[in-house]
């Protein structure tokens, strides 16, 4: 020891400098030191040589080692800083062997997150995914790590990779990174686009922080997913999200519009439910004209319906031309009624 400090007091190594080589031997030291019961005596010279010259490196490394070896924790800072040292100098074959000896005391958040960006620097991918995966599940309250490992593993694990996505994608929302939720909303889509209430509860998390605007854009490209499926119902419970959040959108309207036609493209009165409903007419109230819409669109040949007075009927036949719904009810069979009358009397 006393031997190394002098090295260090006249060669002045630093961290721009310093083999891995060093580290090495650093360790034999300790492990010398430790088979021979002498670690308390050469901890005190360690620690003298520190206080004289506290930017040593090898003090520090020997300090930081030591305080795990001894379980004193105040001490382990030492390492910490010597990691960041490294970094900023881009030593990452250093930082990894560092990193590796401080996971031999356990899996420390620490150590796993320098030795991620070590393997991420050093290309050592397949390394890379394995220390991700307990980053991931050891540190929930870093986001971005769960994304850099679901992006890892999205090829070959795409379910673990979705997974971890939405755990990144909820987080990002709660703490209002929307340009890191932006980048893997399109990978969720893609993916997980059948997960409705996942994309719910984002919505939730945006509503609550009065993201109205923000929905929409994110629903957008969800909403095309099932239109381009031919998903009815799916569209049009998006479409009507997307309204919700913003009503005055013409092109949601239009596109709720298309969506209905494609959905009630057999229904005989189609057109005139539509034009009932106000529906294409941008003044009114959207909502007002959507529940219009659909609670007069249910009145279709074979559906049921109910009169106060005459019970449960079956429609027969809608004509538009005539103006005209066809019901049999148990005693009233073949009962005609205009169609503003049944909209009006019939449930």
């Amino acid at each position: 020891l006393t031997n190394l400090f002098n090295e260090y007091i006249y060669v002045r190594v630093d961290a721009s400098s310093v083999p891995v080589t060093k580290f090495k031997i650093l360790d034999d030291l300790i492990a010398h030191y430790k088979s021979v019961g002498k670690l308390d005596e050469a901890s005190q010279k360690i620690e003298d040589h520190l206080k004289d010259h506290p930017e040593s490196i090898s003090a520090r490394y020997l300090t930081g080692f030591l305080s795990l070896i001894q379980n004193k924790i105040e001490d382990s800072n030492h390492l910490k800083s010597l990691l960041e040292q490294f970094k900023a100098h881009g030593k990452w074959t250093i930082i990894e062997y560092i990193s590796d000896h401080i996971l031999q005391f356990g899996e420390q958040r620490l150590a796993l997150k320098f030795k991620a960006e070590a393997l991420e620097k050093l290309n050592k991918n397949k390394e890379l995914k394995l220390v991700l995966e307990k980053l991931a599940k050891h540190d929930r309250k870093n986001p971005e790590i769960a994304k850099k490992y679901a992006l890892s593993i999205l090829d070959e694990d795409r379910d673990k990779a979705i997974i971890f996505l939405k755990q990144a994608a909820e987080s990002f929302a709660r703490s209002k990174e929307y340009g890191q939720l932006e980048e893997i909303w399109a990978i969720l889509i893609q993916h997980n686009f059948e997960d409705i209430p996942f994309f719910e509860k984002i919505e939730r998390i945006l509503l609550s922080a009065r993201e109205k605007s923000r929905i929409v854009i994110l629903f957008y490209p969800l909403m095309e997913t099932y239109k381009q499926l031919e998903d009815h119902d799916k569209t049009i419970l998006l479409l009507k999200k997307i309204l919700d959040h913003e009503p005055l959108s013409q092109k949601a309207r239009n596109d709720l519009i298309r969506a209905y036609k494609a959905k009630y493209a057999n229904h005989s009165l189609l057109e005139e439910f539509l034009k009932m409903s106000e529906i294409g007419n941008s003044k009114k109230s959207i909502k007002a004209c959507i529940t219009n819409f659909e609670r007069n669109i249910v009145f279709d040949t074979n559906n049921y319906v109910m009169h106060r007075n005459w019970g449960v009927g079956q429609i027969k036949s809608i004509s538009s031309a005539s103006d005209s719904i066809v019901v049999d009810f148990l005693d009233k069979k073949e009962h005609k009624l205009s169609i503003q009358m049944a909209i009006t009397s019939l449930k």
